[in-house]
C-alpha cells in the first residue's frame, strides 16, 4: 500500500520542490499536493498520473482547513505530514505593522500547522509529522518581526506537540533549510533595505550564487524524512548547514 504524503505549500518553493523529489525519489508514495496555486499543483499531477491529489485552498482559513479534511476522509491513514506553506509577509517595521498584515501572517504560519495537525491527528498512526523553521535559534530580524515571532510560535508548537502526543501516534521534527533561493527570498530582495537591512547582504549572497539551490534543500528534507530512525527525527531541530549528518544525504 503506498505512503500517503500530506504537504501544504506545495504549489511554489521547497514545498513544491519537496513534492517532486518525493514523486521521483518513490513510486510507492502518493502526494496530497496543498496550496493555494492550482496551476504548479496540476503540473504535479500531470506528471504524476494517479500519484498525486490536489487541495487548492488557502490553508489560513479555518474553512480551507475544513475542507482539506473533507478532501483527505477516502484515505484511512496519513503517514507523513509536511507543513511546508508560510509567508514572509508582511515585511515593515514594526512600528508600521498593522493588525490585519499580522494576523494573516500568524494564521498562514502559526495556526494552519497548529489546528491542521490537530484536526487531522486521528488519521496518524505511527505516522511523521514535518515542521519548517527559518533558522536556530529564532532571532529577531529587523523589519520581519511578524515573520520572527510566527515562527518563534511555531516552534512552541512542534514541542508542545512533541510533549503530548504519543510515538506510537506520530513524531514530530522541525527542520531549518536554510537560505534557499526561492520566491520568497525574492520578496525580500524586492524590499526597500531602509525597511529591512537584511535585504541588502540576502541580495549580495543570491548576487554571488551563495543561495542554496531548491534541489539540495529537499534532498535534505526528503533524507530527514524517510531515512532515519523515528528516534533520531524527533531528537532536534535539523539545521541543514550542521556538517554533522552532511555525509549521510549529500
Amino acid at each position: 500500500m503506498k505512503k500517503i504524503v500530506v504537504i501544504t505549500g506545495a504549489g511554489t518553493g521547497v514545498g513544491y520542490q519537496v513534492s517532486l523529489s518525493l514523486l521521483e525519489g518513490n513510486n510507492e508514495i502518493h502526494v496530497v499536493a496543498i496550496g493555494r496555486r492550482s496551476e504548479k499543483l496540476n503540473t504535479l499531477k500531470s506528471a504524476h498520473p494517479g500519484r498525486v491529489s490536489v487541495v487548492a485552498v488557502d490553508i489560513a482559513t479555518e474553512e480551507g482547513r475544513n475542507y482539506i479534511v473533507t478532501e483527505l476522509s477516502s484515505f484511512p491513514k496519513i503517514d507523513y505530514l509536511i507543513h511546508a506553506a508560510a509567508t514572509i509577509k508582511p515585511l515593515v517595521k514594526i512600528k508600521d505593522l498593522s493588525l490585519q498584515g499580522w494576523r494573516h501572517a500568524i494564521q498562514t504560519n502559526v495556526e494552519s500547522p497548529l489546528f491542521l495537525t490537530q484536526l487531522l491527528l486521528h488519521k496518524c498512526d505511527h505516522s511523521r509529522v514535518l515542521f519548517f523553521s527559518s533558522e536556530t535559534p529564532v532571532k529577531a530580524v529587523i523589519g520581519a518581526s511578524t515573520y520572527c515571532i510566527s515562527k518563534a510560535g511555531l516552534q512552541l508548537v512542534y514541542d508542545s506537540f512533541k510533549a503530548e502526543v504519543p510515538s506510537e501516534k506520530a513524531v514530530f521534527a522541525m527542520i531549518s533549510p536554510g537560505l534557499v533561493d526561492t520566491p520568497m527570498q525574492e520578496e525580500i530582495r524586492q524590499t526597500d533595505p531602509v525597511v529591512l537591512p537584511a535585504a541588502t547582504e540576502l541580495s549580495l549572497l543570491y548576487r554571488e550564487n551563495k543561495l542554496l539551490p531548491v534541489s539540495i534543500v529537499s534532498g535534505f528534507v526528503r533524507w530527514v524524512l524517510l531515512d532515519v530512525s523515528d528516534e533520531e527525527f524527533s531528537s532536534a531541530i535539523w539545521n541543514i548547514y550542521d556538517t554533522s549528518h552532511q555525509s549521510r544525504w549529500m
